[in-house]
This record gives structure tokens, sequence and C-alpha cells, in this order.
């Protein structure tokens, strides 16, 4: 190969990098999106949801039947910097008024710190595992009956995150569930919230 010939390849290996790089990403993605289509889809199929398809450039949406609404489903990858997170969200527009943040204890050498208000239910076990913020501690502690305490007891190694706000549901977990087992879990356990919600609404 001559001078020029050696100069051209250098000058196209970035390029070439870039594109072996890309189809790599492409096709991981695209398996990610296969697997998360057939978790949803199974879940559809058990709930009388319906899967919003996933593409290059999204990943795929479960939406199940909540009384008159949908609640949605969907998983977002994690990179070096982030976490991969399940969530579940909904639109409660009756809960406008109210606010509520949940989320998992942080601790340091043992100490709980806690950065604002914190509510407490009265349950030992869950006032060290979560932290409890809202905006009327009657509805916070209305809303959090023995069953979702429990059921969020036995999440709170996924982080859990709850937050309520301006009649927005959202709660995720700190990872990709990728079993249905653990799916199934996650989805009744933000079903049970919602339906509570309503109830006290």
């Amino acid at each position: 190969m001559g001078l020029k010939g050696g100069v051209f390849l250098a000058e196209l290996t970035p390029f070439l990098i870039f594109a072996a790089v890309m189809v790599i990403v492409s096709v991981v993605m695209r398996y990610e999106i296969k697997r998360q289509e057939a978790l949803f889809e199974q879940q559809a199929l058990k709930r009388g949801g319906r899967v919003q398809k996933g593409h290059f450039l999204s990943y795929p949406r479960l939406r199940l039947p909540v009384h008159d609404a949908e609640m949605e489903v969907y998983m977002t990858p994690g990179s070096r910097n982030r976490p991969p997170y399940t969530y579940i969200k909904m639109d409660l527009a009756h809960l406008r008024d109210y606010n509520i943040r949940l989320y998992r204890e942080i601790r340091f050498l043992g100490i709980g710190t806690v950065f604002g208000q914190d509510i407490l239910i009265g349950n030992p076990d869950f006032d060290d595992a979560y932290v409890i913020q809202g905006s009327d501690p009657l509805i916070v502690q209305n809303f959090l009956q023995h069953g979702i305490q429990q059921g969020l007891l036995n999440i709170k190694d996924w982080q859990p995150t709850l937050e309520i706000h301006n009649g927005r549901f959202s709660l995720h977990a700190t990872r990709a569930l990728r079993q249905t087992e653990d799916m199934d879990v996650f989805i009744e356990l933000g079903r049970e919230m919602i339906g509570r919600l309503r109830e006290i609404g």
C-alpha cells in the first residue's frame, strides 16, 4: 500500500470505528427492545392491556387499564453514570392539590439522614426504611395502609421512589425488572397504590 493509501486508511479509521460502535449499539438495543416487548406482551395478555412497540429511538411501553384510565409501565436502560429504572406512571387529576414523596432512607455510618419534613407512620420497620414527605400528613397516613407498607418493604432492595405531584403518580424501582415474577410484584403494588389513592381522593 502506498503512502496515499495509508493516509486515506488513517483518515477513514475513525469513521469505521464509529460505524462499528453504532452497529453494536443497534444490535444490543434491538435485543433489549425485543426482550422488553416479550415481557410486556405477557403482562398485557394477563391483564387486558396493550403494548406500544419500541423502535431505535425508544423502548416499548405497557399500558394497563385501571378503572376508566390507563397506567403506563416502561423501563429505561442504565449507563455509566445512571442506573436502570422501571417506572409506573399515571395521571390522577383528583390529587392535583396533594404532594407525596417517598424514598429509601439514606444512612451514613448507621445514622439516618433526612432532608426536609419526615412523616412517621407508626410502623418502626417502615419508618426506618423510608422517608415520607407530603403536603397533608393525614392523607399520607390514610394512603399507606398495612398492605401497601408491606409491599414497599418487600421491594426495599429495589430502592423504590414514589412521587405524586400535580396530579401525576410515579413509582419507580432502581433496576430493570426483567423477570416476570418481579414485574408481577411491581405492577400489583402500583395497582394497589392507585386504587387506594382513588378511594381517598
